[in-house]
C-alpha cells in the first residue's frame, strides 16, 4: 500500500472518529432536551391543576355572591313591604346593621373574584410562555407561582428555596393566617412534599434533601460542567453523607476524563472521605470546587 493511500486512510479514519464524537455529543444534547421538555410538561400540568382549582374557587365565590344578593334583595323587598304597610315605622338599627354587613361581604366577594381572575391570568400567561419556549420563561413562571400561585405551592417553593422555615415566618411572607398556613403544611406533609422537625420547623421532604447526582449525564459532560453542577448539588444536599456521595461520584467520573489530574483526584478523594465521616464547612467546600475547576481547566 502506497504512502498516499495510507495518508488518505488515516484521514478517513480521523473523519469517522470525529463524526462518531459529534454523534455522541448530539445524542447527549437530544437526551437533555427530552428531559427538559418532560420537566416543562410536568410544570405546565401542575399549573393547569392550579388554574382549575382557582376556577372552582371563582365559581364558589360567584355562587356565594348570588346568595348574598338574593338575601339582600329579599331584605330590600321586606323593607318596602313594611314601609307600604306602616309608613311611619322605621327599620330597626339591628336590621340596618345586617344589611350593611351583607353589602360589605358582597363587596369583599367581588374583590376576591377580581383578585383570583388576575392570578389566573398571570399564571396562564407564564405557562403559555413556557409552552412556546420563550426565553427565561421558566424563571418568569417560578416568579408568577410565588406571587400568584396557590398558597400550598407557594409554601413548597419557599421551603425548597430556603431549606428551613418556621410556620410563623411562612405566614408573614404570604401575609396569611397561621392556621391557614398550618393547614397547607399538613397537606404538603401528607403528600410527601415537606416534613416538620421536632422544633416545628418546616423542611423539604427527604426526596429533596438527598443528593441527586446525574451520573449518566456526567459520563458525557466536560469537566467544567461537572464542577459547576457539583457546586450546586452540594449546596442543596442535606447532611455530610449526601455531600460525600456527590463528591465521590464526581471523582470517579473525573478520574477517567483527566489523564494528568492525579494530584487533583487525590485531593478530591481525600475531601470526600473527610465529609463522609463528619460535617465540614460548606462555603469552604464550594470554594474548593471552584479551585478544582480552575486546575482542571489548566490541565486541559
Amino acid at each position: 500500500m502506497s504512502d498516499d493511500m495510507m495518508t488518505r486512510l488515516r484521514e478517513k479514519t480521523m473523519q469517522i472518529a470525529a463524526l462518531n464524537q459529534r454523534i455522541e455529543t448530539l445524542q447527549v444534547q437530544l437526551s437533555g432536551s427530552v428531559k427538559r421538555a418532560n420537566k416543562l410538561s410536568q410544570q405546565v400540568h401542575e399549573l393547569e391543576e392550579v388554574i382549575e382549582q382557582k376556577n372552582a374557587e371563582i365559581q364558589s365565590l360567584r355562587e356565594e355572591l348570588r346568595r348574598m344578593q338574593g338575601a339582600l334583595q329579599a331584605m330590600g323587598q321586606h323593607v318596602q313591604d313594611m314601609r307600604s304597610d306602616q309608613p311611619v315605622v322605621r327599620a330597626s338599627p339591628g336590621f340596618a346593621h345586617d344589611c350593611s354587613q351583607l353589602q360589605t361581604e358582597i363587596d369583599k366577594a367581588h374583590a376576591d373574584i377580581r383578585e383570583l381572575k388576575g392570578r389566573i391570568e398571570r399564571l396562564s400567561a407564564a405557562a403559555m410562555d413556557v409552552v412556546t419556549g420563550k426565553e427565561q420563561a421558566v424563571d418568569a413562571l417560578k416568579k408568577a407561582l410565588m406571587e400568584a400561585g396557590d398558597p400550598r405551592f407557594r409554601i413548597l417553593a419557599i421551603v425548597l428555596q430556603k431549606r428551613r422555615a418556621k410556620v410563623e415566618d411562612l405566614a408573614a411572607m404570604l401575609v396569611a393566617d397561621i392556621s391557614a398556613v398550618m393547614e397547607a403544611v399538613d397537606k404538603l406533609q401528607a403528600e410527601g412534599e415537606v416534613e416538620v422537625d421536632q422544633n416545628g420547623v418546616v423542611i423539604p421532604a427527604k426526596k429533596y434533601r438527598e443528593a441527586q447526582v446525574p451520573v449518566e449525564k456526567w459520563q458525557h459532560s466536560p469537566p467544567e460542567q461537572i464542577f459547576d453542577e457539583l457546586e450546586k448539588i452540594v449546596a442543596r444536599a442535606e447532611g455530610h453523607e449526601n455531600v460525600s456521595k456527590a463528591l465521590e461520584a464526581a471523582v470517579d467520573i473525573l478520574e477517567q476524563k483527566l489523564a494528568r489530574g492525579g494530584a487533583l483526584i487525590f485531593e478530591m478523594r481525600r475531601t470526600a472521605n473527610t465529609w463522609r465521616s463528619s460535617q465540614g464547612d460548606l462555603e469552604d467546600l464550594q470554594y474548593k470546587i471552584r479551585q478544582w475547576k480552575a486546575r482542571a481547566q489548566a490541565l486541559a
